[in-house]
């Protein structure tokens, strides 16, 4: 969620609609911060790299 608005889903094929952590995928991409493993894949059970995590954090702090 970002405020109080629902964020578009994603439609990656390994994240279930129902699944806890779907809103904050769907979150994460429209706000730029992941692109998922490919353009219909998240692998949300993959480990996260030590280089993902930095992407991901310089992308929510310093890319607009």
């Amino acid at each position: 969620l970002v405020g109080s608005e629902m964020c578009k889903e994603t439609g990656f094929t390994d994240v279930p609609k129902h699944a806890f952590y779907a809103d904050a995928v769907d979150w994460a991409v429209e706000v730029g911060v992941t692109k998922g493993t490919t353009a219909k894949t998240f692998s949300p059970n993959d480990k996260c790299i030590r280089a993902q995590i930095v992407t991901f954090l310089y992308r929510y702090f310093v890319v607009d």
